[in-house]
């Protein structure tokens, strides 16, 4: 879901760049599934599983002349991710009326968990209760809180 969020922060930076307002545009997860990890310790812990899953976006009205932009961007993005093995990244282009239009892309995406020793987790991996530490999981894509009366 890291890489989600990401993918989500590089477009809304970028939005001016390829002419598009934040309405224009939303990524979701599909196709998720969740995969052991090499079980080994690295500098940001234990690798304890991925999750991995086809990240979609939808861009919709989206000028014509900004198409070979936004591919640029996309390969840039995913130039940066580990993704031996993944699904390959698909740009699939519909015309609007000749000056927009609307774009899906999607490609394959794994995101390691990686657990440090807590103080206070179910998680129990040869006696030590293990967690995601601070900052560790990256999940909400927007939060909204509302005031009851």
């Amino acid at each position: 879901m890291k890489t989600m969020n990401d993918f989500l922060a590089m477009l809304d930076e970028q939005k001016s760049l390829i002419c598009i307002r934040r309405k224009q545009f939303d990524v979701w997860i599909e196709s998720s599934v969740i995969v052991p990890g090499s079980n080994k310790e690295t500098e940001d812990g234990f690798h304890y599983m991925d999750f991995e899953y086809r990240l979609c976006c939808m861009i919709e009205r989206l000028p014509a002349a900004q198409g070979g932009l936004l591919c640029l961007l996309v390969h840039q993005f995913v130039n940066g991710l580990d993704r031996h093995e993944l699904e390959t990244v698909s740009v699939d282009i519909s015309d609007n009326d000749g000056k927009t239009v609307d774009a899906e892309i999607n490609f394959g995406v794994r995101d390691p968990f990686y657990l440090v020793p807590v103080e206070n987790s179910p998680i129990v991996i040869d006696g030590v209760k293990m967690g995601f530490g601070e900052g560790g999981l990256d999940v909400a894509e927007v939060v909204t809180l509302n005031a009851l009366s």
